[in-house]
């Protein structure tokens, strides 16, 4: 068996155990990442706001990944999450867009992948041929699909003033 075949099958086995273990894992604390994967209205939204779609052009399966930390960890096991990106065009101010929303932890979909795993540095690393190492520690994988603003605070924040150098 050719070794890039069997990385990937044991990737994909190392991920389907992880998966079995999910619901073993802590919950998600402040300051955890969590990877927001955007469909819809809710990756048209966004999309126009940081300036990746115009307006009025359809953009049939968009799907946009951002990623957000957990913010507020509440009693009841709802989680607020926070994410905020700067843009910056040609002849406008600077702004920033937030994106904010309260999500129970059952809504995460959680992947642990076991110490040992082979990974790569970087996703370039796989496209230059360098060998994958293996992990010095479990990883957690936390991500959040949604596709509607429904419960959803997306802000665009324009630079008013700049002082200092």
């Amino acid at each position: 068996m050719n070794k890039p075949l069997l990385t990937t099958l044991l990737y994909f086995a190392v991920i389907g155990i992880g998966s079995i273990y999910a619901d073993d894992q802590p919950s998600a604390d402040v300051g955890d990442r969590i990877v927001i994967q955007m469909t819809n209205e809710l990756a048209m939204a966004y999309g126009r706001r940081i300036g990746a779609i115009k307006a009025g052009i359809p953009t049939p399966g968009l799907e946009i990944e951002a990623t957000a930390r957990v913010a507020q960890r509440f009693s009841d096991g709802r989680i607020r999450i926070e994410h905020t990106t700067h843009v910056t065009r040609e002849d406008e101010p600077s702004s920033m867009v937030t994106l904010t929303a309260t999500v129970k932890q059952t809504d995460l979909t959680t992947v642990v992948a076991p110490k040992g795993t082979l990974v790569h540095a970087s996703p370039s690393a796989r496209g230059r041929g360098i060998e994958p190492t293996p992990s010095s520690m479990p990883t957690v994988d936390r991500r959040l699909t949604r596709s509607s603003l429904r419960g959803w605070k997306l802000r665009t924040w324009t630079l008013a003033e700049e002082v200092g150098n």
